[in-house]
């Protein structure tokens, strides 16, 4: 029983971390293509 809550209450906090490593390289990506547009 202990074991099943710990695993269900991690899953969440794996995937918010997910999301937010998503986002970050999303911006990143963004960021770098909007310099390379100004470059030209």
């Amino acid at each position: 029983m202990i074991n099943q809550k710990q695993n269900t209450e991690r899953e969440p906090f794996i995937n918010n971390s997910l999301w937010c490593w998503i986002a970050l390289f999303t911006a990143l990506g963004i960021s770098v293509l909007i310099m390379l547009f100004d470059k030209i």
